[in-house]
């Protein structure tokens, strides 16, 4: 465990780029499952659905059994994942009405390239991968409108400038 002392400005700043990168828009809802205590449910959906004028539904934890009865309850535009739960999801069986669910965007912090496009094609969603961290925000970000199925990029120059270094500080 670390401590991170994070202003206040962090919360609102992270929520707007995400917001952005998401094209959220007033009414939208944003689910999460997400434990509370986390910068995935703080930061990076109650504070964007908060700066889209949005909503934010929030379940008592991840359920693969009734992930998509929530999705399709609470008309959610935009969720969450973090790592397997992808998977996780792929692995419930097929159902008739899978591509049946209002999910617009499905954002994801480490998705397997290979379970992209099944999800897509199976869930009807669009998938958006990043790389952040809690103390440096969306760092990287997979484009809206581009298909980059295992990579996360391009960098978020509107808010960051990045360099790869070697261990005498030279760029590589």
């Amino acid at each position: 465990s670390k401590g991170v002392v994070l202003p206040h400005n962090h919360h609102y700043h992270f929520g707007a780029i995400i917001a952005e990168w998401a094209r959220l828009v007033t009414d939208d809802v944003f689910y999460i499952c997400l434990p509370l205590y986390h910068g995935v449910t703080q930061y990076m959906s109650v504070m964007p659905a908060i700066l889209a004028e949005g909503s934010v539904a929030i379940a008592d934890g991840f359920s693969a059994s009734s992930y998509w009865d929530d999705i399709r309850r609470y008309n959610a535009a935009t969720t969450w994942s973090v790592y397997t739960m992808s998977a996780v999801l792929m692995k419930q069986p097929e159902m008739t009405n899978d591509a049946e669910n209002p999910l617009r965007v499905f954002l994801t912090i480490g998705i397997s390239p290979e379970v992209v496009e099944p999800f897509e094609k199976r869930f009807d969603v669009k998938v958006l991968d990043m790389y952040g961290s809690t103390e440096q925000e969306a760092i990287a970000f997979a484009p809206y409108d581009e298909k980059r199925y295992g990579a996360v990029g391009p960098i978020n120059r509107k808010h960051f400038d990045v360099r790869i270094v070697d261990e005498n500080d030279e760029e590589a």
